[in-house]
């Protein structure tokens, strides 16, 4: 019994969502940054396991305390996320800004240029605050690819989405609309993406220093360089030392 429950306490809970290259159900490892996490806590002897969900569902599984974690967010400094998530060194950056129809020249200086546009979000992601404080029209949808959709078709004038996402999604998933639609140009935000822990498991503090402790040895043995240039990803802004 001791065994089984010395086992127990080192197998990690996590959901996660669909968010293309850097986790889902239907990737290899689950996404390059879902490798990258279970590859750190096993330098600690974790196990980790993951359950995919819509965006919406896992952040309310982590922040009710059902799961010890999501992989991954980004820290968006509100205090709902700050009272309920502790969140780990960054992973990886991404790059948010917008995809259009081709043929639209649409482009811009301020954020605030944009206020007669419809921009698809993502229900359940934090939009970045440059977003959120130009006080544009975002129209929340279930997922990215419902987004694109709607984009060409002309629902929408703008998707706001992480790049590589996009071209991800629009060169796997969506390839009939991969002439159609195209990056437009601006980054609107870097977020550093984060594995956020639920504060309300207990141990949550000794399975965030073991995760960081095993990205940190995986920065410094190059292998987590290695994995973020095998998918195409990019490095942290705030780089682990």
């Amino acid at each position: 019994m001791c065994c089984n429950a010395s086992y127990a306490e080192n197998i990690i809970h996590l959901v996660s969502a669909e968010y293309p290259p850097y986790f889902g159900a239907g990737l290899p490892h689950g996404g390059a940054v879902t490798n990258i996490v279970v590859q750190a806590f096993r330098h600690s002897d974790y196990q980790v396991k993951v359950q995919f969900l819509p965006w919406a569902r896992a952040l309310s599984e982590v922040r009710a305390g059902n799961v010890d974690g999501i992989i991954a967010l980004p820290n968006s400094n509100s205090r709902e996320d700050e009272s309920s998530l502790a969140f780990s060194t960054p992973i990886n950056t991404l790059q948010i800004g917008f995809y259009k129809q081709r043929d639209r020249g649409i482009e811009f200086k301020e954020l605030t240029e944009l206020k007669s546009f419809k921009i698809g979000s993502v229900r359940g992601i934090s939009n970045p605050l440059e977003i959120t404080a130009a006080n544009l029209n975002t129209l929340e949808s279930l997922d990215d690819i419902t987004n694109l959709r709607k984009l060409a078709i002309g629902r929408l004038d703008l998707v706001l989405t992480d790049k590589m996402v996009g071209k991800f999604l629009l060169e796997n998933r969506l390839s009939d609309m991969r002439i159609a639609l195209n990056w437009q140009g601006n980054v609107v935000a870097n977020r550093d993406q984060h594995l956020a822990l639920s504060r309300k498991r207990a141990g949550f503090e000794k399975k965030l220093q073991a995760f960081n402790d095993g990205l940190k040895q995986m920065a410094l043995d190059g292998s987590l360089k290695e994995l973020i240039n095998q998918a195409g990803l990019e490095m942290p802004q705030n780089h682990i030392n």
